[in-house]
């Protein structure tokens, strides 16, 4: 009894509980998994969007601002609608396509703790402020986290607005309205965030979860019922002939030995008994042989005793 319970614990038991201990590690690593990649290709994308913003006021203020100046037909201002002479400057223009882009699920804007004076009454909010402290030493990074506002989910991803241009130097210091006159070149100016609404996304990632952890237990019970078949195939035969060997150990030279005819390893052990089974028979056979013998030499020896 002790054997056959260390076949079935040997082998149908310790696959099953592996199986179930990955399916395991996988439900607690997979949605990790699967929204941290959501995250990062969202922070990858909201980076590569301010760097496009600031690549495209770059090159307004080099071929819009510049040529605009120099030739004095046009001058650049805030307060620029409606008034035929004049163009928004590079900041205002990111302003601008804030307020376009603001029914859209990524929104841009552009601040700074040292707005100008007709924007002085705008509060900065926790993360820009964070963002902010950051950039004073990390200049080159980007500062990134997520929100809840409301029911959404907002991933907000800022990088440095930085002083690149000695023509935004000169701008900012002699400005009428500008409230900091000390700008060097490579100052960080302001910051530049990108708020992206993250949710449908959120509920895409664990849609595809879902999905895959469905798909590994189902694969899982498969493998589990195709092992448990397998194993079965295995272990009946072998307790059969278990069976098998101990009625012929004990004279019982008649017993039929199962897997005769199969062609695997079960097929060899089978033909292993078989060969038990035949020795036992042979040697059944010499025993009533030498019990024979004797008991003729037993009879001879009473007759010739008989005679004398």
């Amino acid at each position: 009894m002790t054997r056959k319970r260390s076949i079935i614990w040997n082998i149908l038991i310790p696959l099953p509980i592996i199986m179930l201990v990955v399916v395991a590690i996988a439900w607690v690593v997979i949605p990790k998994l699967v929204i941290d990649n959501m995250l990062e290709a969202t922070q990858k994308s909201s980076t590569q969007t301010t760097f496009q913003f600031k690549t495209l006021r770059g090159y307004y203020n080099k071929n819009v601002i510049a040529k605009a100046k120099a030739s004095g037909a046009l001058r650049p201002a805030i307060e620029h609608e409606g008034v035929a002479d004049a163009i928004p400057l590079p900041a205002t223009m990111i302003h601008d396509l804030s307020t376009l882009l603001s029914k859209e699920d990524t929104t841009l804007e552009l601040y700074s703790p040292y707005p100008f004076k007709n924007r002085a009454d705008r509060q900065l909010d926790t993360f820009q402020k964070a963002a902010w402290s950051y950039f004073k030493t990390n200049p080159d990074g980007v500062y990134s986290t997520t929100e809840k506002h409301g029911d959404a989910t907002i991933m907000r991803v800022a990088v440095a607005d930085k002083m690149v241009d000695e023509g935004c130097v000169s701008c900012h210091n002699s400005h009428v309205l500008s409230t900091k006159k000390d700008w060097k070149l490579g100052d960080v100016r302001g910051v530049l965030v990108v708020d992206t609404d993250i949710s449908g996304n959120l509920i895409a990632a664990q849609s595809l979860k879902n999905k895959m952890l469905a798909g590994i237990v189902v694969a899982v019970l498969m493998m589990m019922a195709v092992f448990a078949v397998v194993s079965l195939s295995i272990v009946k035969p072998i307790k059969a002939m278990t069976a098998a060997m101990l009625r012929v150990a004990k004279g019982e030279t008649d017993t039929d030995i199962p897997a005769a005819s199969r062609k695997d390893e079960i097929g060899e052990m089978s033909k292993a008994v078989q060969v038990f089974k035949d020795n036992a028979i042979q040697n059944k056979a010499l025993e009533a042989e030498r019990e024979e013998s004797q008991l003729q030499e037993v009879r001879e020896h009473d007759r010739l005793t008989a005679i004398v």
